[in-house]
């Protein structure tokens, strides 16, 4: 029962640190006949001394019964039930023991370790000392040749934006310089084709927002042609978005995220430069959100076609 595991767990870890071949009552007997040694057996084992054969059995054979349990044999001994209590702690207290002994082996080397070193900083202190004074001295000089230093720095660093600034404004009138050039060049070929351009570009406004890609091409050529035969010169490769469109505006039109198609940027061009209000072929609906989004539009009303819509809109703009 309960008790008799108790008085053979205090038997064994009391029987000098061996745990016999034969472990039975007759042992106890033998172990506890003796109050006084047992007392002093008990007071002197902690959770550090005890065997670890000793822990080893009891939690092996006797600790992990049910049955050992303090409240439960309270019931039959009071005695028993504290000394139940103190195996089951004991046997704790030196598992826990034998975790942490490495370290605290590790402790006691660092502590002498650090004793040892603390003596050798004393030396090394002593010595930093006389250094200091040594570098006070030497920092002084440093810094007074590093005023002087600083000033004759500032003075190059002075002298080397200002140049950096002169060759920044070479570079960009260089460059503005040949832009110009560029653009006195194309403004002078494409003189000629000022009026023919003009008229185009007005044609194009009236009449086409509600012509698709292909009647674009075909009306245009047209176009071309009977100003060609009337001595009027267009130019070769004529575009409406290259003759109303600046690079930012095409800019931000992607910002807008419109698609980037050639009939899209188009139809913005005629938007934006007409004076009416335009009608446009927008099958996808793309455009009108456009026009929701960023013009402030009114919609007015939609004409169904067979194959695409009609719509025409008022801006606030």
């Amino acid at each position: 029962n309960g008790v008799e595991d108790v008085i053979l767990a205090v038997a064994v870890i009391v029987n000098k640190g061996t745990v016999p071949k034969e472990v039975g009552w007759n042992f106890c007997k033998k172990v506890i006949a003796n109050s006084e040694q047992l007392l002093k057996a008990l007071n002197s084992i902690n959770g550090e001394n005890v065997s670890d054969a000793a822990v080893a059995y009891c939690e092996a054979n006797l600790v992990k019964k049910d049955s050992f349990n303090p409240d439960k044999i309270r019931s039959k001994s009071a005695a028993a039930s504290g000394m139940c209590a103190w195996v089951i702690s004991l046997c704790r207290y030196h598992k826990a023991f034998q975790a942490v002994m490495p370290a605290r082996k590790k402790l006691d080397e660092a502590a002498g370790n650090m004793q040892r070193l603390e003596v050798r900083m004393a030396n090394v202190h002593s010595h930093l000392q006389a250094m200091d004074e040594k570098l006070s001295h030497l920092t002084s000089l440093y810094q007074a040749a590093l005023a002087e230093k600083n000033k004759a720095q500032g003075v190059v660093n002075d002298t080397r934006s200002q140049i950096d600034v002169a060759k920044k404004m070479m570079d960009i009138l260089s460059v503005q310089s040949d832009r110009w050039t560029m653009n006195i060049k194309r403004i002078e070929s494409d003189d000629q084709f000022i009026f023919g351009d003009t008229l185009l570009c007005a044609s194009y406004l009236s009449f086409m927002g509600v012509c698709n890609r292909v009647q674009r091409k075909e009306i245009l050529s047209s176009w071309k042609l009977d100003l060609t035969e009337r001595d009027i010169a267009v130019s070769k490769e004529f575009s409406i978005t290259r003759n109303l469109l600046s690079e930012v505006e095409i800019d931000r039109c992607h910002l807008w995220k419109l698609p980037q198609d050639s009939l899209v940027l188009e139809n913005a061009a005629l938007v934006l430069h007409s004076l009416q209000t335009p009608v446009i072929l927008d099958p996808d609906d793309v455009f009108l959100r456009w026009l929701r989004n960023h013009l402030g539009l009114q919609e007015q009303g939609v004409a169904h076609g067979q194959t695409s819509e009609v719509v025409w809109c008022s801006c606030h703009d």
